[in-house]
């Protein structure tokens, strides 16, 4: 398979977490008005780990561990990737749902297409936020909005200017090629988002567990 190509001024970042033994992994992708330069990518992944831990630790029950943060330098095929090596945080939410569920943020940009919106799944979901089998609270999923607002928030003030720097989303493929298979755009998209929602209904992702 191809490498993918590169994405300007464009960084993607993972968050490498743990719930019983499985992999429980958020990637998001980070746009700066200008190019990176060296070190961006350790102070990417600090200002993430740190509003992460502050932002979602209280809202991600005792299975969670945070194990670090990874980011990688996507405007070119050789960028700078800088990886986290802070002892691992354990979420602070008690007690938690099944490894087989997920709370869905929604980042939404300007434009209105399947190729300019975002998903991204949370795991350990405290059990205290439930309504019924299905549904969080409005409570909660107004502050999965805030944690995640914040984290972004974070992102723009740690680097100059201030608001230049985001997170975004990006899209690698659009339609489909002659043989039926999605096409790979020659250049792909990074889309700066301008608002965050979140689905109250239970949702799952299996990828997100590897």
């Amino acid at each position: 398979m191809p490498a993918l190509p590169a994405v300007a001024n464009t960084a993607k970042v993972e968050i490498l977490g743990d719930q019983h033994g499985m992999p429980a992994v958020n990637v998001l992708h980070v746009r700066k008005a200008a190019a990176w330069v060296a070190g961006d990518m350790a102070g990417l992944a600090g200002v993430v780990r740190t509003n992460w831990v502050s932002q979602f630790g209280p809202r991600q029950g005792g299975s969670f561990t945070l194990l670090g943060v990874r980011c990688t330098d996507l405007s070119s095929l050789a960028g700078e990737q800088f990886q986290t090596s802070n002892p691992p945080s354990v979420a602070t939410g008690g007690a938690y749902l099944p490894a087989n569920t997920a709370v869905v943020l929604t980042l939404r940009t300007a434009v209105r297409s399947r190729s300019t919106r975002g998903r991204t799944f949370i795991a350990a979901i405290p059990s205290s936020y439930m309504t019924d089998s299905n549904e969080i609270s409005q409570v909660a999923a107004d502050g999965y909005v805030g944690a995640m607002n914040a984290v972004n928030t974070a992102i723009g003030n740690f680097f100059s200017p201030a608001g230049s720097t985001g997170l975004a989303v990006v899209s690698y493929y659009s339609g489909k090629g002659a043989d039926g298979r999605p096409a790979l755009r020659p250049v792909p998209l990074s889309t700066f988002i301008t608002g965050i929602t979140c689905n109250r209904r239970l949702d799952t992702q299996r990828r997100r567990l590897g």
